[in-house]
């Protein structure tokens, strides 16, 4: 009867990521949106010999511009390229997260956590379908959680170091990811000074050996960046501009803006039992190290989501793993019961199992089956341009050499990698340029100075939802120089206006001029004087 019950186990987690392979693979072509663009882009310049840091400005660390320069070497410089490789990416996570949960509780438990990790991250509540860089942080930071626990197990110091090499390639990925490198510590004094009743001074060696991993891993690109003349760049972009950057919003604009509700109700069912989880380990008596593990990743994982009090939904992609643990947690005492042969406790674990993943079928049945790429993209993102950008892109790469340059005052970034064609300036958005921020005058400087000298053959003015506002822009500096400069060099050539609830309206031939006080959102397209 165990033997049943684990073969259906088995046979529901089969079920499950053929379900996502399935939906991944039906929507490879969902239009890319703004973060894709920019690693696209990025990963694009990479394969011209244009290091990260010189052709984009961005505070973002390297890992994700190389990650997606491999993704597009293999796959292509398409849509459908990027999108494999975040499949590939979610494939790889869900056994990682298997392999956790088994290490730590059981074969079942493992199984559970894999099939609620598979689930929660293919939900449109954290834009599972995106290869944000939140999920290549996981790729990196599972296995390197995974390596500590056997390093712990065995204490070796070779493990110890590919754990660092690991968790430090998770950091390169995106700076959140430095909170799974301090668990790693935090898990290793806990296990050297407390749960084996040691001295402090014994956790010297394994985090020495942890740290010496991530440190490799940090001073390896820091070579490779000063080898490509953008070391100054990468810290101006990734330590000063950064720093601003997430001082920007109070903890209160946080707290009004925390998308609780969005979150919980992905899956309501999974959230409750994950919260049962916790519960679970704080009361839990025996095998202390397992409880000390599951409620810190849970913690630690949250602390990732937290820098800048911005709470953006891929961010919390990051706390999937822990939440999966948590909920193989609250199932693993029915299982433990299972095993002396109680066939109603293994019904238990299937029901508990099996009914939120109805749930989330039947809750997201248009968007999993019948949906097409483009009709997703404007579910997930209604007030966004991210379709109508296909079609410019096409009107400006047919009308356009690969030589000829395009700027744009706005912040899309896929518009580069879709024409291949390269921006007039490394500022490929225009965040930046507007922010309150003591660069920003710096900033302006530098992009209109970028941009007059490229003369780029088409300039987009973006108005869209997103952007930029024009009433709302900080940087009177942009906001002055930008009109006169079309006025004595351009001529308005396409235009996509977004009237209300209508659909986009393309205008190829002669558009109307708008003021610049329009309340209409739309896209300019002008095209240098000859």
């Amino acid at each position: 009867m165990r033997r049943k019950h684990d073969l259906v186990l088995y046979l529901l987690l089969s079920l499950v990521i053929l379900l996502v392979v399935f939906v991944r693979l039906r929507l490879l072509n969902v239009p890319l949106e703004r973060d894709e663009g920019e690693y696209a882009y990025a990963g694009q310049l990479m394969l011209k010999g244009i290091p990260p840091y010189a052709g984009v400005y961005n505070m973002k660390f390297p890992g994700t511009y190389t990650l997606y320069f491999l993704i597009e070497l293999l796959f292509g410089q398409t849509v459908t390229g990027i999108h494999l490789g975040a499949l590939f990416s979610n494939l790889l996570s869900i056994l990682f997260v298997f392999l956790i949960g088994k290490k730590l509780m059981s074969l079942h438990a493992g199984i559970v956590s894999a099939i609620s990790f598979a689930i929660l991250s293919l939900s449109t509540s954290f834009q599972g379908l995106d290869a944000n860089a939140e999920s290549f942080v996981l790729l990196f930071s599972l296995p390197g959680i995974l390596i500590l626990i056997y390093a712990i197990e065995k204490n070796r110091p070779l493990y110890f170091f590919l754990s660092g090499t690991f968790l430090g390639l998770s950091v390169l990925m995106k700076q959140h990811g430095i909170f799974f490198l301090v668990f790693g510590g935090v898990l290793i004094i806990y296990h050297y000074a407390i749960a084996e009743k040691g001295r402090l001074s014994s956790t010297f060696f394994p985090l020495l050996q942890l740290c010496s991993g991530a440190l490799f891993t940090f001073l390896l690109s820091l070579g490779f960046l000063a080898q490509a003349g953008v070391l100054q760049n990468f810290w101006l972009l990734a330590f000063q501009y950064a720093k601003e950057y997430i001082s920007q919003r109070s903890i209160n604009e946080a707290i009004q803006n925390f998308p609780f509700r969005n979150i919980f109700m992905a899956s309501p069912m999974l959230w409750s039992l994950g919260l049962l989880g916790v519960v679970n380990s704080l009361f839990k008596k025996g095998n202390g190290f397992n409880s000390f593990f599951l409620l810190n990743f849970g913690f630690f994982s949250f602390l990732t989501v937290c820098p800048g009090f911005y709470f953006r939904p891929h961010y919390f992609i990051l706390l999937l793993p822990a939440v999966s643990l948590l909920i193989a947690n609250a199932i693993h005492p029915f299982s433990s019961l299972s095993n002396t042969g109680l066939t109603s406790y293994r019904r238990i674990i299937l029901l508990l199992i099996v009914a939120p993943i109805l749930f989330f079928i039947i809750s997201n049945r248009s968007y999993l089956f019948i949906q097409t790429p483009k009709e997703a993209s404007k579910q997930l993102y209604p007030k966004e341009s991210f379709c109508e950008l296909l079609e410019i892109s096409s009107y400006l790469k047919k009308n356009t050499l690969p030589s000829d340059k395009i700027g744009v005052l706005g912040s899309e970034p896929e518009i580069f990698f879709y024409t291949q064609r390269e921006s007039a300036s490394g500022f490929i958005y225009c965040y930046p340029l507007l922010e309150d921020q003591k660069f920003r005058k710096q900033m302006e400087t530098k992009y209109i100075a970028e941009v007059e000298r490229a003369s780029p053959k088409y300039f987009l003015v973006v108005n869209v939802n997103q952007n930029w506002s024009i009433s709302e822009v900080h940087g009177e500096r942009i906001s002055d120089w930008y009109p006169e400069f079309l006025r004595n060099n351009y001529n308005l050539a396409a235009m996509v206006c977004f009237p209300g609830n209508s659909s986009p309206v393309y205008i190829w031939n002669n558009p109307p001029e708008f003021p610049n006080d329009s309340l209409i959102d739309r896209i300019e397209v002008y095209r240098r004087n000859q």
